[in-house]
C-alpha cells in the first residue's frame, strides 16, 4: 500500500510530465516571490497556478515553501 506522502511524490512527478506543469526548480524560483504576495493576502493559485499545483503535490516543495513563509512572517511581525 501507498503512503499518502509517497502517493503525493508520484502525484508530482506525474505533474511535471503534463502539458504545463513544472519541476521543482522552476517552482522553487517562484518561491519567494510567492510568499511576499501571499503574505500580502494574494491567493497564489491566482499569481502562477502551476508553481501553486506543483507545491501541492510535491511534499518537499511544499515543506521548503512552508519553511519560507514562517519566515518572512516572523521577519514581518518583527520577532526575528
Amino acid at each position: 500500500m501507498i503512503n499518502e506522502r509517497m502517493r503525493r511524490l508520484l502525484d508530482c512527478l506525474a505533474a511535471v510530465h503534463q502539458e504545463g506543469g513544472i519541476d521543482c526548480a522552476t517552482a522553487a524560483r517562484h518561491f519567494t516571490s510567492l510568499c511576499e504576495q501571499a503574505l500580502n493576502g494574494a491567493d497564489i493559485h491566482n499569481i502562477l497556478p502551476q508553481a501553486a499545483a506543483h507545491i501541492a503535490h510535491c511534499p518537499d516543495c511544499q515543506e521548503e515553501y512552508e519553511a519560507l513563509l514562517a519566515v518572512l512572517r516572523a521577519e514581518q511581525s518583527g520577532e526575528t
